[in-house]
């Protein structure tokens, strides 16, 4: 593999980006909790999930800074983001009930965001972990609270969104190498 000299600022880009996420996530809460939508407690620990969010992009920022020669140093940062990003989807999931939640959409920016490396198994690895992670949180979610849903109903809407994650995946796949 030839050494990609905008990689670093590809990262860059992700992490700016995600400044920008957690600005809106931050907003999202504050609305929230301005008109009694979400309970105290929920309150707390989505700032607590923005916090350590806002926290890490910032310490893969820093390290975007250093110069490196390695290809590896800056796709581990990329991938360091993505799975901050859905960490703390799954958490945003889990909090709005699972397989209820309308947040599963928010999956496809991580898949979105790693397509700015332009390297495909990046993508379709960005598209398994949420694939795993969104399957986790909506069965772990279906049995700690059970009776609120079907075991059909479970199993049709994971597979349905995992599939998603996967048509996303191929969409940006197609999208950046066309670019090359």
């Amino acid at each position: 593999m030839a050494y990609d000299p905008s990689l670093q600022a590809k990262v860059k880009k992700i992490c700016k980006i995600s400044f920008g996420f957690s600005a809106i996530f931050a907003l999202a809460i504050i609305l929230s909790d301005a008109w009694n939508l979400i309970t105290p407690t929920i309150v707390v620990q989505r700032w607590i999930a923005i916090a350590l969010f806002t926290l890490v992009t910032a310490l893969i920022w820093y390290a975007v800074s250093y110069k490196s020669k390695s290809q590896l140093y800056y796709h581990l940062l990329a991938l360091a983001q993505m799975l901050v990003y859905v960490i703390t989807i799954t958490y945003v999931v889990y909090s709005q009930r699972g397989i209820a939640s309308r947040a599963v959409a928010l999956y496809a920016i991580p898949i979105l965001l790693t397509a700015i490396i332009k390297k495909r198994t990046m993508i379709y690895l960005t598209a398994i972990i949420c694939t795993v992670f969104y399957a986790l949180a909506s069965v772990r979610y279906f049995y700690a609270n059970y009776g609120q849903a079907y075991k059909a109903e479970l199993y049709v809407e994971v597979g349905f969104y995992c599939a998603i994650f996967f048509v996303v995946a191929a969409l940006c796949s197609a999208i950046t190498s066309a670019k090359r």
